[in-house]
């Protein structure tokens, strides 16, 4: 399972975005083989539809499986089924990405590739 956390930072520790879409970074988590990438939302300063190039983008060039959030549109919830992906909110945004790894049993220390 590939999963998109939208986070802060480009930072293991950063915390979880509050907006979606418009988040700075994703963490792609590949649970198969515990690896971590961050990458820029290229897509957080279109003014419009960006919410749609970047599900495009996630499922297309990131291949993922799920979308874990915080907080996250209709339309993209919307697309999100539509696709058959699984949807993660979780209810705290103050959590970072090694807290997160570490819930999914992912060893933050040799979980990032470059």
């Amino acid at each position: 399972m590939i999963i998109a956390i939208p986070i802060e930072k480009e930072q293991f520790d950063s915390t979880i975005s509050t907006t979606f879409a418009r988040s700075n970074y994703f963490a792609i988590v590949d649970k198969s083989n515990g690896k971590v990438q961050i990458t820029e939302n290229l897509f957080k300063d279109i003014q419009k539809g960006a919410g749609i190039k970047l599900f495009h983008w996630l499922i297309e060039k990131q291949n993922i499986d799920a979308l874990l959030a915080f907080e996250m549109g209709y339309k993209m919830q919307q697309m999100a089924t539509e696709a058959s992906l699984q949807i993660i909110i979780i209810n705290e945004h103050s959590k970072t990405l090694n807290q997160l790894l570490e819930y999914m049993n992912i060893n933050p220390k040799t979980a990032f590739s470059s």
